[in-house]
């Protein structure tokens, strides 16, 4: 699906859209404001061009789909190589609710390939996000879910502020150039059975930076062989500052020591790499005599399956 134009009658007569593979003056691919129960399901979402720079139609954000008000399942969908020069060069949300079930976020340049604000709901199971300029920045009054889901690759992973309260469960954050998540401003996060490896940052925490009074709780998670220039590896694992907090429950963290935390190293069979031009996502299963073996938790957020698709046991 390649622009805005999705029957014929719609193209221009002048034939601007005919072979413009770009999607130049489609700005956003798919648009649904204030809608009930919309479903996208199995398309190919390509060539959003948001460029309209002093539009007061908002032409320079969410050039795959823009949601405004709506209530939306997408499924089996790919955003490729979408382009917004504000944000959301993939998707933009503002005040809805969204259920995204195998979607894929590929090659964005715009900083974020999935912007949400205002009051939300937002679910996200069995996501891809690979190769993207920023990935996933979520902000203000709301809620995500993540579940089996997969960073690869981007320059950011996941960013979240302003008084959301997010869980993220049964996921992995491999190769972010600028870090895997940074919350702010209030934002609160709990991290089940999850695992973060070979991201890097150029000055603060390559994996988790909590700022702002913000708060994140890790429960049967792992966070092991990132990278930050200039700092230990227990502040490029888990950096806390101007007032944040992190508790933990059978989780290791390389370089934290203390209650709640698993002692020892090398838990994974291989670890992400870090500083890749192609980010690979490793072994991130327990290597042979992992200190991640017989110590952890089950509690109710971890799923019926695991990141493979695999019945728990």
């Amino acid at each position: 699906m390649v622009d805005a134009n999705t029957i014929r009658r719609e193209k221009a007569p002048e034939g601007r859209n005919l072979t413009n593979a770009r999607g130049d003056n489609a700005y956003h691919v798919i648009t649904a404001y204030e809608v009930s129960d919309a479903i996208v399901d199995g398309f190919t979402i390509t060539g959003g061009f948001a460029d309209e720079v002093g539009s007061a139609n908002d032409r320079t954000w969410g050039g795959g789909a823009d949601f405004y008000q709506t209530s939306v399942l997408l499924e089996n969908v790919i955003f490729e190589a979408n382009h917004a020069t504000s944000t959301g060069g993939g998707v933009r949300i503002r005040r809805g609710q969204a259920t995204f079930r195998r979607v894929s976020f590929r090659n964005h340049d715009a900083w974020g390939a999935l912007y949400v604000d205002g009051p939300h709901q937002m679910i996200l199971e069995e996501v891809l996000f690979e190769q993207n300029a920023g990935t996933c920045l979520v902000e203000d009054d709301g809620t995500l879910q993540m579940d089996r889901s997969r960073f690869i690759g981007n320059a950011h992973h996941v960013v979240l502020r302003k008084s959301l309260s997010a869980s993220i469960n049964n996921t992995i954050f491999v190769g972010a150039t600028y870090g895997a998540i940074y919350l702010e401003n209030s934002a609160a996060l709990i991290v089940n059975n999850s695992s973060f490896s070979g991201n890097c940052h150029p000055f603060t925490s390559a994996a988790i930076w909590v700022d702002g009074t913000s708060e994140v709780s890790f429960n049967n998670s792992v966070v092991w062989g990132n990278e930050s220039l200039g700092l230990t590896a227990k502040d490029a694992s888990l950096l806390v500052e101007s007032g944040g907090s992190a508790t933990f429950r059978a989780s290791l963290l390389e370089g934290w020591s203390g209650a709640g935390l698993i002692s020892g190293d090398n838990p994974f069979g291989e670890p992400g790499v870090t500083h890749a031009t192609a980010p690979t996502l490793g072994d991130l299963h327990p290597a042979n005599g992992s200190p991640l073996i017989n110590n952890g938790e089950v509690n109710a957020s971890s799923g019926l399956l695991d990141i493979d698709g695999d019945a728990r046991t």
